[in-house]
């Protein structure tokens, strides 16, 4: 089987990625929802060749900066160490009139 090459510059492939991503991500709320609905209340519903499972947790809010500082508390004091997250940004790019 022969394979495709495309020839297609790194930044333009992410920005295409990013919105596959983006509508991949729309479709699977739409799809829980539905699955949830579906479920009717119970904990599973199965499918032709999988079965899902609906689980309920629950996770601590976060931490109120501004209301532990009013109260004399260093939220710094208790903070995990900071983390370098390297993020890159993609935008369209203005096509001028020719």
């Amino acid at each position: 089987m022969a394979t495709m090459i495309r020839n297609v510059h790194p930044v333009d492939e992410l920005a295409e990625n990013r919105a596959a991503q983006k509508a991949l991500a729309e479709r699977e709320a739409e799809l829980k929802a539905e699955i949830s609905k579906m479920m009717a209340g119970k904990d599973s519903l199965g499918g032709n060749a999988f079965i899902a499972r609906q689980t309920i947790t629950e996770r601590k809010g976060g931490l109120d900066d501004g209301a532990m500082r009013k109260d004399g508390i260093d939220p710094d004091k208790y903070r995990k160490p900071t983390v370098t997250v390297y993020s890159i940004c993609v935008e369209a790019r203005v096509q001028e009139d020719a």
